[in-house]
């Protein structure tokens, strides 16, 4: 399960950042959903990214346009209205969840470049006085 709700908030944290980059405020999402659900390396099923896109507007994160999201990859409706009907809003509560992920990024990448420097400079320190009591 756990494997899981990672696959899922990558992806909303991505969908986000997607919406995030967009200068406009309908932002139609079909194309960029369905490059996810193709990419070999995602392994996430379309019902689960239709349900994490339906989970951030649960948190107030976006609104989608009628739920439109929900249309997508549904049989029986055109390819034409799934493009059309999916378009999604970013609200400031969206925006500020990408800012505080990509903040966390950022802490844990220099916390792991000061492990490594200190582990870099303990080795240092242990030739050095292994070469002085020598």
């Amino acid at each position: 399960m756990a494997a899981k709700s990672a696959k899922i908030k990558r992806f909303q944290v991505s969908f986000l950042k997607f919406l995030d980059e967009k200068k406009i405020p309908d932002v139609h999402i079909y194309h960029h959903v369905m490059n996810y659900w193709s990419n070999d390396q995602s392994e996430i099923s379309l019902q689960e990214l239709k349900e994490a896109i339906t989970g951030l507007c649960n948190e107030n994160c976006i609104l989608s346009k009628g739920n439109g999201h929900l249309s997508i990859g549904v049989a029986g409706v055109s390819e034409e209205d799934q493009k059309n009907n999916a378009v999604c809003t970013i609200l400031d509560a969206g925006r500020s969840f990408v800012k505080k992920e990509e903040l966390k990024r950022t802490v844990k990448t220099w916390f792991i470049v000061g492990l490594l420097l200190a582990a870099a400079f303990a080795v240092w320190r242990l030739k050095v006085v292994a070469y002085i009591f020598r």
